[in-house]
C-alpha cells in the first residue's frame, strides 16, 4: 500500500548513507582504494543531502582514518570536516577528541552554539 511504500522510501533515505559507509569500510578492508574513496564520498554526500550532520561527521571521520592509513594528504581535511560536523551537531566531547587526536587546524573551529541553518 501507499503508506508502506512511503515508509520504505523514507527508511531507504535515512539509512542509505550508512549502507554506503559500510561499503566504503568493506572496500577499505579489501585494499580497493578507488572504490573505498568513492563510497566514502557517496556516504558523505548522501548524509549532506538528507541533513544528517551526525552521519556526515562519522563518514568524514572514518574517511580520515582510512586516508591516514594509506598516507593520503587529504586525511587532515577529512578530520577537519568531521570536527566541524561534530561541533554543528553539538557533540562537543567527540569534536574535542577529534581535534586533539588529529591536530585539527584552528581555522576549522566553529562556534559550538551555531547550528546549521538548513535544519
Amino acid at each position: 500500500n501507499t503508506l508502506e511504500k512511503g515508509l520504505q522510501d523514507c527508511s531507504n533515505d535515512l539509512f542509505n548513507n550508512k549502507l554506503l559507509l559500510l561499503q566504503a569500510e568493506h572496500y577499505a578492508a579489501n585494499c580497493e582504494v578507488k572504490k573505498a574513496k568513492a563510497a566514502y564520498e557517496a556516504s558523505i554526500q548522501t548524509a549532506k543531502k538528507f541533513r544528517r550532520v551526525n552521519d556526515e561527521a562519522l563518514a568524514y571521520e572514518l574517511q580520515g582514518k582510512y586516508l591516514s592509513s594509506i598516507v593520503d594528504s587529504q586525511a587532515s581535511e577529512s578530520y577537519n570536516k568531521s570536527y566541524r560536523c561534530y561541533m554543528k551537531w553539538g557533540a562537543l566531547a567527540k569534536a574535542k577528541m577529534i581535534k586533539e587526536t588529529h591536530h585539527v587546524d584552528e581555522k576549522a573551529e566553529s562556534n559550538p552554539m551555531k547550528r546549521r541553518r538548513d535544519w
